[in-house]
């Protein structure tokens, strides 16, 4: 099963999928994180149609796979795999392009997206543009 949460606002994208994590966490879960530096071919295959040593299952934290465009792609064709696995992968990213969030939402039990609030910007030609209308206020 694929949980996948994106967006611009890394701290929150991420609170939310370590959140959510924790509440997949019972007696008989294994948590692992997978980041770009530790990303090998094969790995998510393996995780994926594995049964865990001690039984039960895993929790996988696919930490911003994108920061390694080749094993982005390798992971975007293993999707489907990661679909139909019995444990659960969190997926971690920052912002996604339309058609990279289409093939992933697809594929996707729950896609969260959480962007930033955009910070209203001062204009500092406010005061000209009164003082060109007459407005005296």
């Amino acid at each position: 099963m694929l949980y996948v949460y994106f967006g611009n606002d890394t701290p929150r994208v991420r609170q939310k999928a370590f959140d959510f994590s924790r509440t997949l966490v019972d007696g008989e879960v294994q948590i692992t994180a997978l980041t770009a530096q530790h990303y090998e071919e094969g790995m998510i295959t393996d995780v994926a149609e594995g049964v865990s040593l001690f039984g039960g299952r895993q929790v996988i934290i696919v930490d911003t796979i994108s920061e390694d465009q080749s094993a982005f792609s390798s992971l975007l064709n293993l999707l489907p795999v990661m679909e139909t696995s019995p444990h659960h992968f969190v997926m971690i990213e920052g912002a996604l392009n339309a058609a990279e969030k289409k093939k992933i939402t697809k594929h996707a039990v729950s896609a969260e997206e959480i962007t930033a609030e955009k910070k209203e910007r001062f204009n500092a030609f406010l005061l000209t543009e009164a003082l060109l209308r007459k407005d005296k206020k």
